[in-house]
């Protein structure tokens, strides 16, 4: 459900070294039908299925120290809650 695919989102955060107080999950994370992509490992291969699949879409916030504010989607598998791709939002 949404909290899996957020608890999901968040250690995909901690994985990339992004410390928690910097982190915001903005809204409730959403159904959509996406395609799989690289985003979450990087280098591999994107957009290799020929069909969309159903994921919670997690929307983040970060703001690094200093830095400027990126907003990341994660979408998250919604049969078994892994992460399959996601995208830098404007």
């Amino acid at each position: 459900g949404p909290d899996v695919a957020v608890e999901a989102a968040r250690g995909w955060a901690v994985r990339a070294g992004i410390p928690s107080q910097a982190l915001t999950v903005t809204g409730a994370a959403e159904l959509a039908w996406v395609r799989p992509n690289d985003f979450v490992t990087r280098g591999g291969a994107d957009d290799t299925e020929a069909g969309l699949r159903l994921v919670f879409r997690v929307e983040l916030v970060i703001r690094p120290g200093g830095g400027a504010l990126q907003r990341v989607i994660l979408f998250v598998d919604a049969g078994t809650g892994a992460l399959v791709g996601g995208a830098e939002s404007a």
